[in-house]
């Protein structure tokens, strides 16, 4: 017996979903077949329906298609809201949940209400790890993103630089605390 379902997975902060196939082998053993070709784990096999579950969990990895031109290794776009005015806050609660839905195999981090690191007010991180995601994901933030300011930065080993010298703004440039950004990343 098969069935093929889809689990919207939230791990470390970020969501997506993962369309898999539930099966049984010889023995009454459960198995879980992931049907994207961007899942870390090919086939799992547990001995309970909880074992599925913790499988799950597993986070989509992108796959061993094209990289970003050296010394580019991924992206990350930042989506700001001032989270004292309680419209900014649903605005970007919304076109969140709204990034989830459109771009499943995206990480998709937590949603910050108040400042952190260098970001001075709140907001939320989308993760881009291939060039494919950065095509389909930057232009379509650029006319969806409902008023609220956008960075987008490069990570290249030199976070002070990727958030300054290297950003990209969609929409009113936020003045970030560069004082909190390392000039290198060690190790």
């Amino acid at each position: 017996m098969r069935s093929t379902r889809s689990r919207r997975i939230v791990w470390q902060g970020f969501a997506h979903k993962v369309p898999f196939e539930v099966g049984k082998l010889g023995g009454g053993v459960q198995f879980i077949r992931w049907q994207s070709s961007s899942c870390s784990l090919n086939s799992y096999r547990g001995r309970t329906r909880t074992s599925i579950s913790m499988a799950a969990r597993l986070v989509p990895q992108p796959s061993d298609g094209p990289k970003f031109a050296s010394p580019i290794k991924s992206y990350d776009v930042h989506i700001y809201f001032f989270q004292t005015d309680e419209a900014s806050r649903e605005t970007a609660r919304s076109l969140r949940e709204e990034c989830i839905e459109k771009f499943p195999d995206l990480n998709i981090y937590k949603f910050w209400e108040d400042p952190i690191g260098p970001h001075p007010t709140g907001m939320f991180e989308v993760d881009l790890k291939t060039p494919d995601q950065f095509t389909r994901f930057v232009p379509w933030i650029q006319v969806n993103r409902r008023m609220l300011s956008v960075l987008v930065h490069p990570n290249t080993g030199y976070p002070l630089l990727d958030h300054t010298v290297h950003a990209i703004w969609i929409g009113e440039k936020v003045p970030l605390i560069t004082t909190r950004l390392p000039n290198q990343v060690t190790g």
